[in-house]
């Protein structure tokens, strides 16, 4: 997941790609969310994280750049804002183990 920021409209341009085991192409996405920096980072994240849901896979490796983001994930006791806290509480039902490029 990847994403680059759109000032003027307050918005992030998102995409998505699932790999399957030996790193082969599945399936992408890409999308507009509402928010810049913390924000749509973590609202970016959560559609990523629905998507896989909703694609009924489980145990996946999600790739992050964003330092904020990836500390969150990686320290839960961290303390940080509820939307996070609300992404990490989804990271628990369905991802694995959170990476960071």
């Amino acid at each position: 997941m990847d994403g680059g920021f759109f000032a003027d409209s307050f918005q992030m341009g998102v995409g998505m790609i699932v790999r399957d085991d030996e790193g082969g192409f599945v399936v992408c996405r890409s999308l507009l969310v509402d928010g810049l920096f913390d924000v749509g980072e973590v609202m970016a994240l959560y559609e990523a994280l629905l998507w896989l849901q909703n694609l009924g896979l489980e145990n996946v490796i999600v790739e992050v750049d964003y330092e904020t983001v990836t500390d969150a994930l990686n320290n839960p006791s961290l303390d940080y804002n509820i939307l996070i806290v609300k992404i990490l509480k989804k990271k628990n039902a369905i991802i694995e183990t959170p990476t960071s490029k």
